[in-house]
C-alpha cells in the first residue's frame, strides 16, 4: 500500500542525543519510585523515556501514562500486521483542561531498530484537544512516542489514555493514492471504497473520446470529513472541484457534467477537502459516465478551436448580411463556446448577436428554476492592437493605462487596480491579446411584474443580445456561456444568430464607445460632430436640405454634436426643430453647455420608454409667444470659442408605471431615423418667451 505523509525526519545522532539527555534529567536512578522536581514536584516514573526502552503496546488496549517532568517522552513498540493497515489513534487527557498538550508521533525503523522517520503524527491545527486521528500505515514494526506538543510542560497528577487500534483497509481499489496507480473505470462503472485515513487520495482514470461530457456523481452518507471529488486533465492540471464542506452534518451528492476540452485520458480525485480527516467506516459510491454531447461544436472552448461563423470573409453592407446561426449546449458548469466571424470593410460597421436557451419544452414551473440556474450569456471579442502574447495569462491586463474605468471606454470600462484596462484573459490564435468590448446576460428583476414567478405564469425567454459598433477588425469573436459560469445543461440547446452590416449614420463616430452610460457627459462627447447654427435672421433658415440626419444603430449609441456660440459676447434667441421617426427607440434630443457635467441644459425631445414609439416633430425655442426660452447667453461666450453640446440618445427609464424598476432596455435601431437643425431666430433676447434680466437673457445659469 502506498501511502502520501506528512514526514518529519531527524538523524539518529541527534534523536539519540535529544532522548539521552531527557532521560538523564528525567530520573534519579533505578531504584528511586519517584524523581523530585526542582520545584518539588514528584513526578511518576515509567523507564520509558527513550528508544531503548520502548514498552511493548498491544493493539486495542488502552494505555495510560504521564508526561512528567518537562521534556518528558514515552515510547512504545508496536507492530501492525497486513489486516492492521488503516491505524485509529486515540489520545487524551483525563481531565479537559491540563497543563500539557498531549501529542503523539510514528517512525519507522532502521536496520538497528532505531528511530528513523516520522510517518504518521497528528495535524497541528488539532493538538491541544482530544485527539482522534486515522493513519494509513504499512505492515511492520514501529515505534511511536507520546509528550508535550513543545516540551515545554508537564502535569504530574492527571494521565494520559492512549488507545491505538488496527483493522484491514475496506477500500479494494487501493493502492491508488497517486496519478500513476489510478484504477481504470468505463463509462457506466460504479465503484464504492473509502477515504479510509488521513491523507488518503483516491484517483481513477477514464478514456475520453471526442464528442462527449463528462459525467461524475458522488454520493456518500454522513461522513467524518468532507469528501471532494476533482477531475484533472491528462496532463493533471485540475479542471474541476466539487466539494461537500457539510460532509460530516449533511449526506454527499454531486452530480457534475463536464465538457472537457479534447480526447484523452482524464483522472478523477476523490478526497477530503484538505487532507486532514478521514472515516474508515463510511464507504462512498463514484459513477462515472460518459454522456454523447448534442453540441455539435465541441470542442471550442477556445479561440484557437473557436467555430467558424462562415467560411469566408462576411462584408459590411448597406443592409443586413443574412443571419448566421448555430445551435449548441452550455454542457457543463465552466462551459464557453467560441466563435470565430471572418470581416471584411467594416471600419463603420454594426454587429448584432442573439443567444436563445430554448428550455421551452421544459414545464412552466422548471422553466422558472432553469432560469434561475442558468442565464444565456453573449459576449464580444475583438484583437488589441499592440497586446502581443503567448498565453492567456499574458492577456490579463492591456497596454493601455488609466486611472478609472471611462479611461478604458470599448474595454468594458474595467480599470484594474495597476492602472491598466483590463483584458479578456485570452490570447487570440493571431497571438494578439483579446479585448472584451461588451457582454449581455439574462436578466430579470423579481421586482419586475413580468418577471415574479407564479402559478400559470410563462417565464421571459432565456436570451442575451448584444448590438456593438465595429472597427474595421479583419475578425472578432463570439463567446457564449452561462453568465456565473456555474450551471449547465447538456440536454438543452441554445441558438446563436449573428447578423452585420454598415452603420448608416454618416456621422459616426461621435461618441466613445462603452459598455455601458457613462455618469459625466464631458467623457463622453469628447469626439462631438461639429455643426452649423443657421443665421435665420439672415434668411438662412432650417429648411429639409440642411438637418443634421442620424440614427442609433446599437445599444448604448449616444450621438453627440457640438455648435458655437451663435452670438459670441451677446444674447440671442435660438431654435431646435427636430423630426423622428416612428419605432423602438426613445429619442431624446438634449442640451448641454461646455462647462456642464449634467446630463441636460435643455431637453428638445423628451420622450416616455414605449415598445413602439410614434413619428414626432416638433420645435424647441421661437419667437411666437408660448414658445419655450432657448437662447444664447452672452455671459456663455464673452469672447468667443464656446460650443453647446446636443445629444440624441434612447431614454432609460427605470421605473414604469406601476413604480416597479425595470432591467436595462437600452433601445436601438440603423433604420429608424432622426432628423433635426439649430437655428438663430432673433438677435437679442425677445419677449416673449424669454425674459430680459439685469444679468442677461432668459434665466441664465452659470
Amino acid at each position: 500500500m502506498i501511502r502520501k505523509y506528512t514526514v518529519k525526519s531527524a538523524s539518529l545522532f541527534a534523536v539519540t542525543a535529544f532522548l539521552s539527555g531527557l532521560f538523564a534529567a528525567s530520573c534519579s536512578g533505578p531504584d528511586d519510585p519517584k524523581t523530585i522536581d526542582p520545584g518539588t514536584v514528584e513526578c511518576e516514573r515509567d523507564n520509558i523515556s527513550e528508544p531503548g526502552l520502548a514498552q511493548i503496546f498491544n493493539l486495542n488496549e488502552p494505555s495510560t501514562g504521564f508526561v512528567c517532568p518537562e521534556e518528558d517522552q514515552d515510547w512504545y513498540r508496536v507492530t501492525l500486521t497486513n489486516q492492521e493497515q488503516i491505524v485509529s489513534v486515540s489520545l487524551s487527557m483525563s481531565v479537559p483542561l491540563s497543563q500539557i498538550e498531549p501529542t503523539y508521533a510514528f517512525w519507522s525503523l532502521n536496520a538497528a531498530g532505531e528511530p528513523e522517520t516520522v510517518v504518521a503524527q497528528p495535524p497541528a491545527t488539532s493538538i491541544g484537544a482530544h485527539l482522534d486521528v486515522v493513519h494509513c500505515m504499512e505492515p511492520g514494526d514501529y515505534l511511536f512516542v507520546v509528550s508535550d506538543e513543545g516540551n515545554d510542560a508537564e502535569d504530574f497528577r492527571h494521565p494520559y489514555t492512549i488507545a491505538v487500534k488496527g483493522q484491514p483497509d475496506p477500500d479494494p481499489n487501493e493502492p491508488n493514492n497517486e496519478r500513476t496507480g489510478a484504477k481504470g473505470l468505463t463509462s457506466g462503472t460504479s465503484v464504492q471504497a473509502a477515504i479510509a485515513c488521513r491523507g488518503d487520495q483516491d484517483y481513477y482514470s477514464i478514456e475520453v473520446p471526442t464528442g462527449v461530457i463528462v459525467r461524475m456523481k458522488l454520493t456518500a452518507p454522513i461522513a467524518g470529513y468532507q469528501p471532494t471529488l476533482e477531475l484533472l486533465g491528462p496532463d493533471g492540471q485540475i479542471l474541476v472541484t466539487e466539494s461537500n464542506d457539510s460532509g460530516a452534518v449533511q449526506e454527499t451528492n454531486i452530480d457534475r457534467y463536464e465538457v472537457v476540452p479534447a480526447a484523452g485520458t482524464y483522472y478523477v480525485l476523490v478526497k477530503d477537502n484538505d487532507n486532514a480527516e478521514a472515516n474508515p467506516d463510511v464507504l462512498y459510491t463514484l459513477l462515472l459516465e460518459l454522456v454523447t454531447d448534442q453540441d455539435p461544436n465541441e470542442p471550442n472552448n477556445h479561440p484557437s478551436v473557436a467555430t467558424q461563423l462562415s467560411g469566408s470573409s462576411v462584408t459590411c453592407s448597406g443592409s443586413w448580411s443574412s443571419t448566421m446561426q448555430f445551435q449548441g449546449t452550455i454542457g457543463s458548469p465552466g462551459d464557453s463556446d467560441w466563435f470565430e466571424l471572418p470581416l471584411t470593410g467594416c471600419n463603420n460597421g454594426l454587429i448584432e448577436a442573439e443567444v436563445v436557451l430554448n428550455n421551452n419544452n421544459l414545464p412552466m414551473n422548471e422553466q422558472w428554476d432553469f432560469n434561475d440556474k442558468i442565464q444565456a450569456t453573449v459576449a464580444l471579442i475583438r484583437p488589441h492592437a499592440g497586446d502581443s502574447c503567448d498565453s492567456d495569462q499574458d492577456c490579463i491586463t492591456l497596454n493601455k493605462s488609466c486611472e478609472d474605468g471611462w479611461d478604458c471606454a470599448g474595454l468594458f470600462n474595467t480599470c484594474l487596480p495597476e492602472q491598466l484596462c483590463s483584458g479578456a484573459s485570452v490570447c487570440l490564435p493571431s497571438d494578439v491579446c483579446g479585448a472584451l468590448e461588451t457582454q449581455r446576460r439574462y436578466q430579470c428583476s423579481p421586482t419586475v411584474a413580468e418577471c415574479q414567478k407564479s402559478s400559470g405564469t410563462q417565464p421571459p425567454k432565456n436570451q442575451a443580445t448584444i448590438s456593438a459598433p465595429l472597427y474595421d477588425d479583419s475578425h472578432v469573436y463570439l463567446r457564449v456561456s452561462d453568465f456565473q459560469a456555474d450551471g449547465g445543461a447538456p440536454d438543452v440547446l441554445y441558438t446563436l444568430k449573428v447578423r452585420v452590416r454598415t452603420d448608416p449614420d454618416t456621422h459616426e463616430r461621435s461618441n466613445l464607445y462603452a459598455n455601458e452610460l457613462p455618469p459625466i457627459i464631458p467623457v463622453w462627447r469628447q469626439p462631438a460632430v461639429d455643426i452649423p447654427v443657421h443665421d435665420c435672421t439672415n434668411g438662412d433658415c432650417c429648411g429639409s436640405g440642411n438637418w443634421v440626419t442620424g440614427s442609433l444603430g446599437y445599444e448604448s449609441d449616444i450621438d453627440w454634436y457640438r455648435y458655437p456660440h451663435p452670438c459670441a459676447g451677446q444674447d440671442c434667441t435660438a431654435r431646435i426643430v427636430y423630426d423622428v421617426d416612428g419605432g423602438p427607440v426613445d429619442f431624446t434630443i438634449r442640451v448641454s453647455r461646455q462647462t456642464d457635467d449634467e446630463d441636460s441644459w435643455f431637453e428638445a425631445l423628451a420622450s416616455d420608454e414605449l415598445a413602439n414609439q410614434l413619428a414626432r416633430s416638433g420645435a424647441l425655442g421661437g419667437t411666437a409667444a408660448g414658445d419655450s426660452c432657448f437662447y444664447a447667453y452672452s455671459g456663455h461666450a464673452a469672447s468667443g470659442g464656446f460650443y453647446y453640446y446636443v445629444s440624441v440618445r434612447d431614454v432609460l427609464e427605470l421605473y414604469n408605471n406601476s413604480g416597479l424598476v425595470r432591467p436595462e432596455s437600452r433601445d436601438w435601431s440603423p433604420e429608424q431615423t432622426y432628423r433635426f437643425c439649430v437655428e438663430k431666430v432673433y438677435n437679442a433676447c425677445l419677449e416673449p418667451p424669454c425674459q430680459v434680466y439685469e444679468t442677461g437673457c432668459g434665466i441664465p445659469q452659470q
